[in-house]
């Protein structure tokens, strides 16, 4: 009996590894710190199951005498479950960054379509601008997600995205309306600036277009712009001028008849276009038929494209208005019988589309 129990004990031992199943508890736990549990569900669930397996194993093997221990299976177990948690912490890092990159890409999208409607709205009059209360709620949401407000979780900073968007949308149903209206006369601008880039390119010379959605004057030269220039215009700069105090800028080709400096006008310089025209009149005399325009209306003049802009309103009573720098460069290039088109709309900026369509882009 004494030899059997010597050789029992002679025999060799398998040690518990208790230290590779506290290092693996530790490493889960890192894991769940980092959101794997969160990031890659799957694999992290796994890896747990696998390390419970393990856990599990080492128990039965305690309940079995301590010359027949084999932990072959629990070393095995927490090797696997080693790998799945590295794994699944390489499978949370990869999702994060991914998010965080959606999250840049979403940022940039929805600022750059809160400025396109800002910029719009800025330009509206006002009794057209109780949308910008939206577009400031949205811009003060893209601002927390860029800035990291939302803490770490990037799903909190798209979720503000989401709501910004939803700001957005509702400044959009508000004006869309009004500018798909504005936009109906589209088809005779195309004509005017045809007719006015194929004089450029056929004659040469000079030309001057306005865009008045864009608040824009072009310099144009051979069929093309060649020097623009930021513009402020009456505050009913949406409709085409039909009378005298109706705050609109007229739209229609036009040429400069007087250029006016020092003591001829009271803003710095200015260019009087030949507003009104034949075919100003005749519509002015057809919407007084109709009754539009009231019976006592005067039909106005005194259009011009003058100085003291840079207010960042717009303020004129129906001319375009340039910061006086500008309007100095521009003098230079306008003789008298240049011709001026103005039109609601030139080159379509690309945040238009996406508010007449709802849509990203």
């Amino acid at each position: 009996m004494l030899g059997v129990l010597v050789l029992l004990f002679a025999v060799p031992r398998d040690p518990a590894p208790t230290d590779l199943l506290l290092t693996a508890e530790q490493y889960l736990n890192f894991a769940r710190e980092s959101r794997a549990h969160l990031e890659s569900r799957a694999t992290f669930e796994e890896a747990e199951a696998t390390l419970q397996r393990a856990r599990a194993a080492m128990e039965r093997e305690f309940g079995r005498p301590l010359f027949l221990r084999d932990y072959d299976e629990t070393r095995s177990l927490l090797a696997r479950a080693h790998g799945l948690i590295g794994r699944s912490i390489e499978e949370s890092r990869a999702a994060v960054s991914q998010r965080g990159t959606r999250l840049r890409e979403e940022i940039e999208s929805v600022r750059e379509r809160a400025a396109g409607i800002r910029r719009l709205l800025e330009n509206l009059p006002p009794e057209h601008r109780t949308a910008l209360a939206h577009v400031v709620s949205a811009e003060s949401r893209i601002w927390a997600a860029a800035e990291g407000r939302n803490g770490a979780d990037s799903d909190a900073a798209l979720a503000s995205m989401r709501a910004a968007r939803e700001e957005l949308d509702a400044a959009l149903e508000q004006i869309r309306g009004l500018l798909v209206r504005y936009l109906d006369r589209r088809e005779r601008w195309r004509r005017d600036l045809e007719e006015t880039l194929a004089a450029t390119r056929r004659q040469g010379g000079t030309a001057l277009v306005v865009d008045k959605l864009n608040h824009e004057v072009h310099v144009v030269q051979g069929g093309r712009s060649v020097r623009v220039y930021p513009a402020e215009l009456g505050p009913g700069w949406l409709e085409r001028k039909s009378h005298e105090g109706d705050l609109a800028t007229p739209e229609g080709r036009y040429r400069v008849v007087r250029r006016k400096s020092g003591p001829e006008t009271r803003y710095h310089r200015a260019l009087l276009l030949d507003y009104p025209n034949e075919e100003d009149r005749a519509r002015f005399t057809e919407l007084r038929r109709r009754g539009e325009v009231p019976r006592s209306a005067r039909i106005g003049g005194l259009i011009e494209i003058h100085g003291h802009g840079g207010k960042g309103e717009d303020w004129t009573h129906g001319c375009v208005s340039l910061e006086d720098r500008d309007m100095d460069e521009l003098f230079a290039r306008a003789p008298v019988g240049t011709p001026v088109t103005i039109v609601g709309l030139w080159r379509e900026p690309a945040w238009l589309e996406q508010i007449l369509t709802g849509t990203d882009g």
